[in-house]
């Protein structure tokens, strides 16, 4: 099984790694993490710096990048010994490359997050996972931000429900 794991913040990510690190894959499972950097754009405000400045943010946010795919794969090795991790960091729209790269790679399920926007806000910042969750030539599992805590609520609730039973 191939699985693209895309990412784009260290807060979600790691939820993202914890995610995938607690389910159960087949044992010959390859993982690649993604993440993808937006070009600045010209004409853009960032259009008045001059070009090194640009030059210079653009590394910066592309070596960013190569840390939190680092910080998700060496998550999942040390998670899966056996299996196969791969690193890419990507430059583009974000919603258009994880869906290309799921396409090329030949990916079986993408791993993506969600920031938890509503309203408004997820109109005017747009919604990645819903664009790759409607377009994506494969399954789509989006991670809540709040997984955790709905993992550690139901757990604790079934171990409520559990000692109920075995008290009269």
């Amino acid at each position: 099984m191939k699985v693209l794991i895309a990412v784009d913040d260290r807060a979600i990510a790691s939820r993202i790694a914890d995610f995938v690190t607690r389910h159960n894959w087949t044992p010959a499972s390859d993982f690649k993490v993604l993440t993808v950097v937006e070009p600045l754009l010209v004409g853009s405000y960032m259009s008045v710096f001059p070009a090194p400045m640009l030059s210079e943010l653009r590394q910066d946010m592309l070596s960013k990048g190569k840390e939190l795919v680092r910080y998700v794969a060496l998550a999942l090795r040390d998670s899966f010994n056996s299996t196969r991790i791969e690193e890419e960091v990507l430059e583009g729209n974000p919603k258009e490359s994880i869906v290309r790269c799921a396409r090329d790679w030949g990916a079986d399920v993408i791993v993506v997050g969600s920031h938890g926007r509503h309203g408004l806000e997820r109109l005017m910042l747009g919604s990645v996972s819903m664009a790759v969750a409607s377009t994506a030539p494969c399954s789509v599992i989006v991670v809540r931000p709040d997984f955790l805590k709905h993992a550690e609520d139901e757990c604790a609730h079934e171990q409520v429900s559990q000692v109920k039973e075995l008290v009269p």
